[in-house]
């Protein structure tokens, strides 16, 4: 398919930078002259317009026609080319599209600039993108890597969580009963009334019951996944699971207390005839 000839309206120049071709630094005039008087006319070729009449001053048409704005004038650092010189450059042999066919003073046939295109060594390329600016985000591959990173540190850390939670319900028990010896021996003080504390293995709780009302509180259940594993208290020279508050501050007996969480873990309550009970 013949390449279309560029539009009349182009004013030609006879310049050619050193970085076009030798074959294409002849003009675009050389290159395509004007069909003179005796040459017939084509569809690429117009006629000359006729001369405006004699004794009528008209300006220079390059100094009203639109320029070129150079890469050092335009705020975002692009050149503009109009859009129908687009068009036609894309059309034009590579000596129309040149430097030396668009010049600073040539006519462009439409003056409405536009800001996709600019100048590369000689030639305008027309349709790329200018915005130097590199998009952000993260592609797919990189979003994957940090999806699979998190997922293995969040697999490892489970197991070191878990075991902290059972540690933290365990001293969390073994506190919670150690509370209530120390507030039955208070009651039982401040009250004068006798306090009886009763463990069961088999519910897996225990019960506080006032000797002088014979009113019971409890059962009171262990947290979560913590077990009465023993109760072994002596009181009277009987082991049983049953041990008092005195009204005069000491207990009725001595003994231990163990719970244990599902690892096997155990946190043993000491009880003394004194009145004094730890954890050991």
């Amino acid at each position: 398919m013949p390449t279309p000839a560029l539009p009349r309206t182009f004013r030609s120049s006879s310049r050619a930078c050193a970085s076009c071709p030798p074959s294409t630094r002849t003009s675009w005039t050389e290159r395509n002259p004007r069909p003179g008087p005796g040459s017939p006319a084509t569809s690429s070729s117009r006629a000359d317009p006729p001369p405006p009449p004699v004794g009528i001053s008209t300006p220079r048409l390059w100094a009203v026609a639109p320029r070129i704005i150079r890469v050092a004038d335009h705020p975002r650092g692009r050149s503009i080319l109009p859009y129908g010189v687009q068009s036609a450059t894309g059309r034009a042999p590579h000596a129309a599209r040149s430097c030396a066919a668009f010049q600073e003073r040539d006519i462009y046939p439409c003056s409405v600039p536009r800001c996709d295109t600019r100048h590369v060594g000689c030639a305008w390329v027309v349709g790329m993108k200018t915005n130097s600016q590199q998009a952000n985000g993260f592609t797919l591959i990189e979003t994957s890597v940090v999806l699979v990173l998190l997922g293995i540190m969040f697999g490892m850390s489970v197991p070191a969580f878990q075991s902290f939670r059972r540690s933290h319900l365990l001293q969390a028990g073994t506190e919670t009963l150690l509370g209530q010896l120390r507030l039955s021996r208070q009651k039982a003080i401040g009250m004068q009334h006798d306090q009886r504390l009763t463990f069961s293995t088999a519910t897996n709780s225990y019960s506080v019951q006032d000797l002088a009302t014979s009113q019971t509180f409890g059962p009171f259940a262990f947290p979560r996944e913590i077990t009465l594993d023993r109760a072994s208290l002596v009181e009277g020279g009987v082991t049983g699971t049953t041990i008092s508050a005195l009204t005069d501050g000491r207990f009725s007996g001595s003994g231990e207390i163990v719970l244990k969480d599902p690892r096997g873990v155990r946190d043993t309550l000491s009880i003394q005839v004194s009145g004094l009970a730890l954890i050991r």
